[in-house]
């Protein structure tokens, strides 16, 4: 992965969690559940927000297409918060 994908996928994430009003604490919990296809729906709002399920990580990762999958959906919802200002 490149520097600039990761910076943009860094920068999607972080808005995300911003306009979702989470903490640093659960924002580290829910990047892990993330990466780790350990979503718990009660309790991970990001992943919840996006539509993203373990099923969907595992998927993602079974391809080699993790990152790009990920982007999608957060560039995704960065785009609809700008659409919405």
């Amino acid at each position: 992965m490149s520097r600039v994908k990761d910076q943009e996928l860094i920068d999607n994430i972080s808005k995300t969690a911003n306009a979702l009003g989470l903490s640093q604490c659960q924002l580290n919990y829910e990047v892990d559940a993330l990466f780790s296809a350990t979503i718990k729906a009660r309790t991970d709002r990001m992943a919840s927000a996006l539509g993203i399920t373990n099923s969907d990580i595992l998927c993602a990762k079974a391809t080699g297409s993790l990152v790009d999958f990920l982007q999608g959906r957060f560039s995704g919802f960065v785009k609809a918060m700008k659409e919405t200002d």
